[in-house]
Order: C-alpha cells, then sequence, then structure tokens
C-alpha cells in the first residue's frame, strides 16, 4: 500500500517529468513500502525552471530555482558537446551562474534564486542537462536545448 509520502513523491514525479526537470527526494520518500523503521523525513526538493528551455548562442536565458535551503549556494553546471572552430572537443561541464561567482548562486531566505544569462556559445546543437547541486543537499536538473546557426 502506497502511504502518504509515496504518493506526494509519485505525483511530484510525475509533474517533474512532465515538466522537463527533475527534484531530488531521498529514499524514504519514493517508498510505497510500509515500514516499521521511523520515518526519515524526506530530503528538500528543490526545483529548477529555465525560460525559455531552448535557444541559439546568444539568446536570453532565465534560470530559477525554488526549494533550496535559505541561503544555500548551489553550482550550476551544465554539461556539453563543446565545440572549437566547428569540430567537438569532447564533454564539457561547465559552470553557468555569474562570472564572479564561478557557477554559484545563493538562495535567498525562501530558497529561492532567479539569474539571467545567455545561451552558451562554441556548444554543439542538442539537449543537455542543467543541474543545480546545493551545498546542502538540494539537487535539481532540467534540460536545455541549444539550435543551431
Amino acid at each position: 500500500m502506497i502511504n502518504k509520502v509515496g504518493k506526494f513523491a509519485l505525483v511530484l514525479g510525475i509533474l517533474a517529468f512532465l515538466a522537463g526537470c527533475s527534484a531530488h527526494l531521498g529514499p524514504s520518500a519514493l517508498s510505497a513500502e510500509k515500514s516499521d523503521k521511523p520515518v526519515k523525513q524526506p530530503e528538500r526538493s528543490a526545483t529548477l525552471a529555465i525560460n525559455p528551455i531552448s535557444g541559439r548562442a546568444n539568446d536570453k536565458l532565465d534560470i530559477s530555482g525554488s526549494g533550496f535551503a535559505p541561503g544555500e549556494k548551489a553550482l550550476l553546471l551544465l554539461t556539453a558537446e563543446g565545440l572549437v572552430n566547428g569540430k567537438s572537443i569532447g564533454t564539457l561541464t561547465i559552470g553557468i551562474a555569474a562570472d564572479e561567482s564561478g557557477g554559484v548562486v545563493t538562495a535567498d531566505e525562501k530558497g529561492f534564486f532567479k539569474l539571467s544569462r545567455r545561451f552558451p556559445v562554441n556548444i554543439k546543437p542538442g539537449v543537455y542537462p542543467l543541474e543545480a547541486r546545493g551545498d546542502k543537499g538540494s539537487k535539481a536538473i532540467c534540460s536545455l536545448e541549444i539550435l543551431g546557426k
């Protein structure tokens, strides 16, 4: 029998799948089995949203996160195939937040952050994961599509 936490996690998972984003929940939040063990509180469920979800190099990109711990520092990482002079140089993982922050954003007192960037240049067209990894355990992933010229 699915408990209330399991139902919540199932609904959240379906919504995240439909939105193209995912939230990281602890194993106890996903358990559908009843147990005699004490129930561990689920890990924070963070979300990541991007607008628009696809664009060309240098197009405007808005990124927002919610459900992070207040003051949590999140590293925003894009894993994509890099290009130099039109030729692939392999998979790159780059920080995508403000240049001076090293790819890190800080959630406000409500666990929210928002920033505007540009779609990266020198990336092969395709769909790539954009991940927010918080220093207090929060994690969220969305897909970002890089369009050709």
